[in-house]
């Protein structure tokens, strides 16, 4: 979504324009200036609300990345196979662990007995990580 700030800059009218992290100028007696002032799309924004629609872009954007890798997360074992540790599948994980192991859906869909310990491992990794990246999360959005 592209803002539009219309300041004065240096004794000239300016129409300052944000698009995610670009931002540009037109300057009063360019075409582009003109087309701006007529669509009516250009509102006065103080810096302290450019500010802020740049805290929320920034934000959104470091959650996207958040759930992207919380969605994503694997562990794969020392033999090589991989299982599904999402925050969804941690629960299912600790019951199996519970139970002392269980014929488990590996990432690639096909079916293997894990134990208990080698769930235990897969937990403990998961937890890491989901630290890891929220910690990523909190220092992005500070």
């Amino acid at each position: 979504m592209r803002t539009y700030k219309h300041v004065i800059e240096s004794g000239f009218n300016v129409i300052q324009w944000r698009e995610g992290n670009a931002v540009g100028f037109y300057k009063e007696g360019q075409d582009l200036y003109s087309e701006a002032m007529a669509t009516g799309e250009v509102v006065m924004l103080t810096q302290g609300e450019i500010d802020a629609i740049d805290k929320e872009a920034t934000r959104l954007t470091a959650k996207q990345v958040r759930d992207s890798a919380l969605n994503a997360m694997t562990y794969t074992f020392s033999d090589g196979r991989e299982i599904q540790t999402r925050l969804i599948d941690q629960a299912l994980i600790m019951g199996a662990i519970n139970r002392g192991g269980d014929e488990w859906i590996l990432a690639d869909d096909t079916l293997a007995q894990v134990t208990a310990e080698e769930l235990a491992e897969a937990l403990l990794a998961a937890e890491e990580k989901v630290s890891i990246i929220f910690d990523a999360y909190k220092d992005a959005i500070r």
